[in-house]
């Protein structure tokens, strides 16, 4: 355990951050992110350098929302990446009873991943979306519980919101985008 890319480091993260950072990370790990340097600490990028490139990236303000087309989610079915793959379990999960509300512990259940890696996953989701795809949405929606009805537990449910944009799913993974759960 010479190498620097294999210790571990104890930063303090504020609560309210942790789920992006395991994202991030788990971005940097599939290749997604900026690569982690393989030298001394000392030659990683400064904090303030990260911030000017990220500030640099398009936010959801300035994406539009498109809809997904079959060739759009069979590029990212195919994806060879983690955080991509879990996702794919995850709308194969919703592909299955489009217009039903699946919480995260449903999918969590459903799919076998720790909640705060599917979270991770999730955030990983957003920033390939605006990087590789241009665009604000996810392919699937997603809704806070309460916001849906009264009910609805206090957490993200998720669904394909009718047959039509589960149909477009099960197609792309038909042509190769993986196998499905």
């Amino acid at each position: 355990m010479n190498s620097y890319t294999e210790q571990f480091v104890s930063v303090p993260v504020p609560a309210e951050y942790v789920m992006d950072v395991m994202g991030y990370l788990a971005s940097l790990r599939e290749g997604e992110g900026v690569r982690v340097s393989t030298g001394t600490p000392e030659t990683v990028p400064a904090p303030e350098a990260q911030v000017a490139a990220d500030s640099e990236d398009k936010s959801s303000e300035t994406l539009p929302s498109i809809s997904w087309s079959v060739d759009d989610l069979a590029r990212l079915a195919s994806t060879s990446l983690f955080t991509t793959r879990q996702v794919a379990l995850v709308l194969d999960v919703l592909a299955e009873k489009p217009g039903e509300w699946f919480t995260t512990t449903d999918l969590v259940n459903r799919i076998d991943i720790v909640r705060s890696n599917l979270k991770g996953v999730l955030s990983a989701l957003t920033r390939h979306v605006r990087k590789h795809y241009a665009r604000a949405n996810w392919p699937m929606t997603a809704v806070w519980g309460p916001d849906i009805g009264d009910g609805f537990p206090g957490e993200v449910h998720y669904r394909f919101d009718d047959e039509d944009r589960a149909a477009t799913w099960r197609e792309a993974r038909a042509r190769g985008g993986g196998t499905s759960v």
